[in-house]
């Protein structure tokens, strides 16, 4: 496809069609790499990563997962160990408690 270079405030730039940008489902203010290699530019979109919860914890509280888990559990070092949590069932006997 043929396009031109225009200018954009101070800098250039090139118009991406909206066919390719569904064909890649990017959208608008989408975050792109851009590279020179062998005379030519390429423009990449950047696929965002998801964060597992543990690291969402994280980033929201600022500290280890580990340690704010030891923090609000009152663990040690040595109780840490997600095994011990497999007790815990829901008995829907009786209203759904945990138990």
């Amino acid at each position: 496809m043929l396009t031109k270079i225009q200018k954009w405030g101070n800098s250039n730039g090139v118009r991406i069609p909206k066919h390719m940008m569904d064909q890649l489902l990017m959208q608008t203010n989408d975050n792109v790499e851009i590279e020179i290699s062998n005379g030519c530019i390429t423009v990449k979109p950047v696929r965002r990563r998801f964060l597992s919860v543990e690291e969402r914890v994280e980033n929201y509280f600022g500290k280890p997962y580990e340690q704010l888990v030891k923090e609000n559990f009152h663990l040690d070092n040595n109780d840490f160990n997600a095994d011990r949590f497999e007790d815990f069932t829901i008995d829907s006997s009786d209203g759904g408690g945990m138990w």
